[in-house]
């Protein structure tokens, strides 16, 4: 069984999130060590993705990093294959399905 690169399922993810009209932002690590690979936005919604190879996990500061994004209410997805961003644009869509973004009045 072949493992899929991360640079390979980082450009699937950036594709399928700019399919749905989305945004996936690239974050560096420039002044935060432990910051995810990647901030999806979509529609009012915003998840933090680690990208990483089928062997490998994310390190103790990327986790620690995970859990401090949690406490201020953005969770991180952990993704290492094409079947599990096919499954976070399908929570990122149906869950806009479900809820109402109010848009800001006075705005045109």
């Amino acid at each position: 069984m072949s493992h899929e690169l991360e640079k390979s399922v980082e450009r699937y993810l950036v594709n399928e999130v700019k399919v749905i009209g989305g945004k996936c932002i690239k974050l560096l690590p420039t002044f935060e060590n432990g910051i995810p690979d990647r901030l999806v936005l979509y529609e009012g919604l915003a998840v933090f993705v680690e990208l990483k190879r089928k062997d490998r996990i994310p390190d103790k500061l990327q986790l620690v990093y995970h859990k401090n994004l949690l406490k201020v209410g953005f969770q991180t997805r952990i993704i290492d294959d094409r079947q599990q961003v096919d499954q976070l644009i399908s929570e990122l869509v149906h869950e806009n399905r479900k809820r109402s973004i109010p848009t800001p009045e006075g705005r045109g």
